[in-house]
């Protein structure tokens, strides 16, 4: 007779033994002091993202737009693996106009990319705060835009903008809460493919 093989049973913890899922987490090597920026309810830990928006069909085909911390390789076809690589977007377009949307902003394509991973593992800051994070992304942040086939393209309608969200721990809560997104414009300001308004307005 062959026995049931038993199945093991596994309860969830309560907000009222457990801390947050947070402040168990086991972090790789590369990331040695950021453990203690991780959130409290005093102090937010802070996800930076890139908005990546365009005119869709500008290139007339699918391309995407990828992001660096530092300069880029020279060669295209080393982007999407390069050690600098901050993350990409990538724009779908159909040939021939089909699937364009009518009316206004139809020609709009827009995308968020995460960069937190990207600075904890290339900044060497230790921190995600903006007073540390604004200054290096300023100086460090940096886009080329590709086509399907890796050739280099330049995209007129192509504006990035960088954002934060703190994120924090209310007592009791047992994942994040994000506050009040805040608009980074002055990383890409003034550079080509970056913000088009200094102020820190809108979203």
């Amino acid at each position: 007779m062959t026995s049931t093989p038993q199945v093991p049973i596994y309860t969830l913890p309560t907000a009222s033994l457990h801390p947050p899922p947070y402040q168990n987490m086991s972090l790789p090597a590369e990331y040695p002091s950021i453990a203690s920026t991780l959130p409290t309810q005093n102090q937010p830990l802070w996800e930076w993202s890139a908005r990546v928006r365009f005119n869709k069909h500008e290139l007339g085909s699918s391309f995407t737009v990828c992001l660096f911390l530092g300069e880029p390789p020279k060669n295209p076809e080393e982007w999407l693996t390069a050690s600098n690589f901050a993350g990409a977007h990538h724009a779908f377009v159909a040939g021939g106009g089909y699937g364009r949307r009518r009316g206004p902003g139809g020609d709009t394509g827009e995308g968020f990319v995460n960069l937190n991973s990207a600075i904890v593992r290339l900044s060497k800051l230790n921190t995600l705060d903006p007073e540390a994070i604004e200054p290096y992304l300023k100086s460090e942040l940096q886009w080329r835009v590709q086509k399907t086939d890796t050739t280099p393209a330049e995209l007129q309608s192509l504006e990035i903008v960088v954002f934060a969200t703190p994120l924090t721990y209310p007592p009791g809560s047992m994942f994040p809460v994000p506050g009040e997104r805040r608009r980074y414009s002055s990383i890409t300001f003034g550079k080509k493919g970056g913000c088009r308004e200094e102020d820190l307005g809108g979203i």
